[in-house]
């Protein structure tokens, strides 16, 4: 599991918290900090998970040259074929 999925959820859980104190407190600049660090951990969370999706796929082509390289070659000739008409 990568360190950014983590590290995301962490500071997703922590906007959200803090974003709640600010909502108690009537205080717009710890809403506002409590949502900026909300999405910026949600954002982190998310690269944490392409990265390992990235990571799955790589361990596949690896495993499978062949087949990965028969669907390159599919894909670009098919992009090649579209570009041309």
């Amino acid at each position: 599991m990568d360190d950014n999925r983590l590290e995301g959820a962490a500071r997703e859980a922590m906007g959200r918290a803090q974003a709640a104190v600010g909502d108690l407190a009537d205080d717009p600049q710890s809403q506002l900090r409590g949502r900026f660090n909300q999405a910026f951990g949600r954002a982190q969370n998310l690269y944490g998970q392409a990265s390992d999706h990235a990571r799955t796929a790589n361990d596949w082509v690896s495993d499978n040259p062949w087949p990965a390289a028969g669907i390159a070659a599919a894909v670009g000739l098919v992009v090649g074929l579209i570009l041309a008409s």
